[in-house]
């Protein structure tokens, strides 16, 4: 074996294996395992706590780990990628806004009269 068909048969077998983020608890509190933003997993938030308003801040603690300014605005960047998303599992995002900004999220309960 050469040195160069050495090197090619090592490289190969240093390819990193991406598994995919998923919701994990610390303590009382869930987190995606990477902490970066993932759809699915805010989706899956999203459908644990079906029928409540959630505020940004718990997403961005759920998807960056903590509570800031910027992590906010990055939430509410995703907001229209998410709601597509949530679209395409037939769920409707509802957002409340206070102002131009978003504050609360939550899915749609086609059965209530009146959401509150």
């Amino acid at each position: 074996m050469t040195a160069t068909e050495l090197s090619k048969s090592e490289n190969t077998s240093l390819k990193r294996v991406r598994t995919k983020p998923q919701l994990i608890t610390i303590g009382d509190k869930q987190v995606i395992s990477n902490g970066r933003w993932d759809d699915d997993c805010i989706i899956q938030h999203l459908l644990a706590n079906h029928g409540r308003w959630i505020p940004v801040h718990e997403i961005a603690k759920v998807a960056y780990w903590s509570n800031s300014i910027a992590n906010k605005k990055k939430v509410r960047k995703h907001l229209s990628i998410l709601f597509d998303k949530c679209l395409a599992r037939s769920e409707v995002l509802v957002v409340e806004y206070e102002g131009s900004a978003a504050k609360h999220l939550k899915l749609y309960e086609g059965g209530s009269k009146v959401e509150n």
